[in-house]
């Protein structure tokens, strides 16, 4: 796939002859069968690395065996809210326990994960659900949550925002165009924005000038609030 009659590329479908770049999210970790020469990540938990990395030289044959490609991971942050959604000591310990410029061979991978998770957490989810596993319904006097307790056990805190030229767009959009508008952030990073509420996925407004194709979301901008007044409703 991706060859013509006389096995040269068609220039896709991974055969391309020509430089590739991908940024992704941890979604490039599993069943993607790609294949890259180098990868430069951000630390995660160790078994959420090693995932990662299995995406780095894995097309093999007879003139790439004893041939290695490098992988180059980022320090992890000190601040735990920088760290979500991981746990900062446990990206601090996946980080020391990487070789340094030596081989990260298979043999070894179990003796550094239990280095990594000494012990085994376990979230008991069954401790706020209706339905219990030994097949019983439990089901409280009639409560208000206004926020869902699987969400806060899990720690998920994604939210979306959008910049403030495209509000009004936003507001008259059909869903698949306030998709291409929303821009994923971490709540903590514009919690103190305002909120367009009832309006899709309810996002955040922030400054024009925090978002850019070539960098993305930029919090450091958007805290300088430097809202254009002419886009602002009265």
């Amino acid at each position: 796939m991706g060859l013509d009659d006389n096995g040269k590329s068609l220039n896709k479908f991974n055969t391309s002859d020509k430089a590739c770049i991908v940024v992704s999210t941890q979604v490039v970790e599993v069943s993607i069968d790609i294949s890259f020469d180098l990868m430069i990540t951000e630390t995660a938990p160790l078994d959420s690395m090693i995932q990662r990395f299995g995406r780095v030289n894995r097309k093999r044959n007879k003139e790439t065996v004893g041939i290695y490609k490098p992988v180059y991971v980022i320090e992890p942050p000190e601040d735990k809210k920088e760290a979500l959604p991981y746990d900062v000591d446990v990206l601090k310990r996946s980080f020391e326990i990487l070789p340094d410029n030596e081989i990260l061979k298979e043999t070894g991978l179990q003796e550094k994960i239990d280095a990594v998770f000494p012990e085994i957490d376990l979230m008991d989810i069954e401790t706020h659900s209706v339905f219990k596993e030994d097949k019983r319904w439990t089901i409280d006097k009639l409560t208000h949550r206004k926020k869902s307790i699987l969400l806060d056990l899990l720690e998920i805190d994604s939210v979306s925002c959008i910049i403030e030229s495209e509000e009004s767009n936003y507001i008259n959009a059909n869903f698949e165009e306030r998709m291409m508008m929303e821009i994923p952030a971490i709540y903590w990073q514009v919690k103190d924005w305002s909120q367009l509420i009832n309006y899709g996925n309810d996002p955040f407004v922030v400054p024009d000038n925090s978002y850019s194709d070539e960098i993305g979301f930029d919090v450091n901008k958007a805290r300088e609030g430097k809202y254009n007044t002419e886009k602002s409703f009265l």
